[in-house]
């Protein structure tokens, strides 16, 4: 789906594992701007609504969003006993800072598809 000027709004379950892939973990790539893991996020239960989503990156750039009708769901253990935050692909979404608005970005995410969505 196109990307909007917020985090999210996209069917899709953000998620927060802390799995090496070829022995390579977020927190040690060089210029890393924004790490948002669901596991790092407290105070919430099983489908409240997020608020804020704390950037793990050490810059500062947490992602947040006011309005009660756009804010994704916190679910727990829902990728391998882990938990995310869904947004259900209409208007939900988190908006970050101006931190994060030029140059080049490369984006991974930890989904989960439902198949009963097309």
């Amino acid at each position: 789906m196109p990307a909007r000027t917020a985090i999210g709004s996209a069917r899709t379950a953000i998620g927060a594992a802390r799995i090496p892939i070829g022995g390579l973990l977020p927190d040690t790539i060089s210029g890393l701007q924004l790490w948002l893991k669901a596991d790092q996020i407290t105070g919430l239960n099983d489908a409240d609504a997020v608020t804020t989503w704390s950037d793990q990156s050490g810059n500062g750039y947490d992602a947040s969003q006011a309005t009660a009708g756009f804010k994704p769901i916190y679910k727990t253990n829902i990728i391998n006993g882990l938990p995310v935050v869904r947004f259900q692909g209409t208007d939900d979404r988190l908006d970050g800072t101006n931190g994060l608005t030029s140059g080049t970005i490369t984006l991974f995410a930890v989904y989960k598809r439902n198949a009963s969505v097309s």
